[in-house]
């Protein structure tokens, strides 16, 4: 997946977190909804309970490039 910039500026989780955090205002229940996950999957991958899976990662890397967001 070539994603200019994005593809290894940072683990999943901080790239989970700084997509919720700059498009979703911090907003776990939005962010869930758009990237078509429960609302507490995306808490426990957030605190680290659970790994951020390769598909949630894609997903969050093509929707930061979409929306123009830094995740570095």
């Amino acid at each position: 997946m070539e994603n200019q910039g994005t593809a290894a500026a940072c683990e999943p989780q901080e790239c989970l977190q700084t997509l919720c955090d700059k498009a979703f205002d911090g907003d776990k229940a939005k962010a869930a909804l758009v990237l078509g996950r429960s609302q507490e999957e995306i808490a426990d991958m957030l605190s680290g309970d659970e790994p951020v899976d390769a598909d949630l990662d894609m997903k969050v890397h093509g929707l930061a490039q979409e929306r123009g967001i830094d995740l570095s």
